[in-house]
């Protein structure tokens, strides 16, 4: 018992941190509630869940497979009415958040600069607790991990590789959850790594090459190790022609859009792509219209990308573009800010002696340099936009917290804790801003989809048929952190990244939906599902074309819903 106690008092900060985690994790839970940012997050637990395809699958596409392959069994092995893949990036962002409290609380010694910069912590992680997002999830590994290699203690061995590992664990498991974050962080923490590094083993030159060598190389062997699993689990053909879909789709959608129909009837008529399919396109369904594949996307893709480079010789489209998203994205003030003061702090690192000042400019010119990238791509999203700023801030912190360290005095310094007080004030004010802007949408999200879990509910009753949603019905959807129990794979999307995986095939074959999209028509378990009020005049268009031969929708039953009627088709011969 003694013995125990003694623990307990060594251990004290880390027990307060993680009593208080839990605690305000629980007051998230009771009174926000905890619901998913975008529709991605809900695409993969439907596929790890066995939504998808009426089995728990580890191919979350965007995931690595070996961690896919871990929730999947969570749903396979333990219980598949809990949400196993949210319950992960919440454990994963509520031990983040302890840790940042933690590390912070024991690196930074000025009181004023600790409460602020915990309170920061805590407003960061709040937003992002309410609102779960893979992106952000990964950042947040990324970033913690900086902050554990900058808390190592080279005279205390079993503290020193505790917190190297912590480094690597969270570091590695950011490449699983999103490979582009993993390396985007990675190439701009770069410089700040090795001088944390340096300042630990700043007596011996020997020491600090090879501790660096040594942490890349355990790094780049988890990663290797790791992108090999996942290489193997998508190796068959199958999953070869969809990563080469889905990346041209991507490319279409994300970055260069669909060219309009009526100004493009020529490339149109010429490429063989019919109105109807392009209909389609611009209504995200894919599943029915055999004609949008690889070849079809990639002849869009050459073509925008011919049009905009002579758009861009000619009017300066590309300078507009960027313009546009600045002006459009809410929150792309924080990285403006941000830039502010990071300009500001390397201008003042350049009066400094020793390495300071070089790794204070490489840095800030790497992420300045990224997010110009960003920008020019013209691929600006909030999630990306939260990305950037919450590596930017971390990376600043650490600077400034080492700013005191191997520099000789000038005159008149400007004192860091300054530049920590009027950093952390802003960030504050930004995430508070973001926060209300969480709230609304969460509350949002409960009032326009309530139908949509009335809607789950129904088809969990009524399992014996396969529920077509068409994509633009519960288009831009979100949900809670919860899952209702379908295990029968009862609904198929008819767009959006996953429908021409091979785990949609897996799910057709359950319904015996062989051929498509005759099936759709003849085979009698199958029936549409669709808002009132929306047109489904394109897929009838589509349907009957692809056939030959002209089809109708039967209305077979009507749901009532909180917000409007939901009817239920059936495909008919007219």
């Amino acid at each position: 018992m003694i013995r125990i106690i003694r623990d307990m008092r060594k251990n004290k900060r880390r027990i307060f941190w993680g009593i208080f985690c839990a605690i305000y994790i629980g007051v998230i839970y009771n009174f926000g509630g905890i619901h998913y940012a975008v529709n991605d997050d809900l695409a993969m637990r439907e596929i790890a869940s066995g939504i998808r395809s009426g089995v728990p699958d580890g191919h979350l596409v965007f995931i690595r497979y070996p961690l896919g392959w871990i929730i999947s069994r969570c749903y396979l092995w333990l219980n598949k009415n809990i949400d196993w893949y949210g319950l992960f990036l919440l454990s994963v962002m509520a031990i983040c958040f302890a840790l940042g409290c933690y590390y912070i609380d024991l690196c930074t010694k000025d009181l004023r600069c600790k409460s602020l910069a915990i309170v920061a912590n805590i407003l960061f992680s709040c937003v992002h607790i309410f609102m779960l997002q893979w992106t952000i999830c990964a950042t947040y590994c990324c970033v913690i991990s900086l902050l554990a290699l900058n808390s190592v203690e080279k005279n205390d061995k079993r503290k020193l590789y505790g917190r190297y590992g912590i480094c690597l664990t969270l570091w590695l498991l950011g490449y699983m959850i999103r490979r582009n974050v993993f390396w985007l962080f990675t190439i701009l923490s770069f410089p700040i790594v090795l001088y944390v590094i340096f300042i630990q083993y700043r007596n011996s030159r020997k020491k600090w090459i090879g501790v660096s060598l040594v942490l890349y190389t355990i790094l780049f062997l988890g990663v290797g190790a790791t992108e090999y699993i996942h290489r193997q689990a998508y190796k068959s053909e199958q999953w070869r022609n969809y990563e080469q879909f889905n990346q041209v789709r991507s490319e279409l959608y994300d970055y260069y859009g669909i060219p309009d129909y009526s100004a493009n009837q020529e490339f149109y008529k010429d490429k063989g792509i019919s109105k109807e399919t392009y209909d389609n396109l611009c209504k995200y369904a894919f599943i029915y219209d055999p004609n949008i594949n690889i070849e079809t996307l990639n002849e869009l893709v050459e073509f925008q990308k011919e049009k905009q480079s002579k758009e861009e010789l000619l009017q300066g489209n590309r300078l507009r573009l960027v313009w546009e998203i600045i002006s459009d994205y809410k929150y792309i003030y924080m990285e403006i800010i941000l830039c502010g003061l990071v300009i500001v702090i390397s201008i003042n690192s350049c009066r400094k002696k020793g390495a300071y000042r070089y790794v204070c400019g490489l840095s800030a010119m790497l992420w300045i340099m990224a997010n110009i990238y960003l920008l020019i791509r013209g691929r600006m999203p909030d999630h990306i936009v939260y990305m950037m700023f919450l590596i930017g801030l971390y990376e600043l912190f650490i600077l400034l917290e080492k700013s005191n360290i191997l520099i000789d005095k000038i005159k008149n310094p400007i004192r860091v804790h300054r530049f920590l007080n009027i950093l952390t004030v802003v960030s504050c004010f930004m995430m508070i801003t973001v926060y209300l802007k969480a709230d609304m949408k969460s509350s949002q999200i409960d009032k326009d989809y309530e139908p949509w879990y009335q809607i789950q509910e129904y088809m969990s009753k009524y399992n014996e048929k396969l529920y077509l949603i068409p994509t633009n019905t519960f288009g831009i959807y979100t949900d809670k952190f919860e899952i209702v129990n379908n295990d029968n794979g009862t609904f198929l999307r008819t767009g959006g990244w996953a429908c021409n995986s091979p785990l949609t095939k897996q799910q057709l074959d359950l319904w015996d939906v062989v051929s498509i999209p005759e099936d759709f028509v003849e085979n009698q378990a199958v029936r549409i599902l669709n808002l009132e009020n929306n047109s489904l005049q394109y897929m009838i268009n589509s349907i009957s074309k692809s056939i030959g031969q002209q089809v109708t929708l039967e209305n077979e039953k009507i749901i009532e819903t909180t917000r409007g009627n939901i009817n239920i088709y059936k495909l008919i011969y007219e």
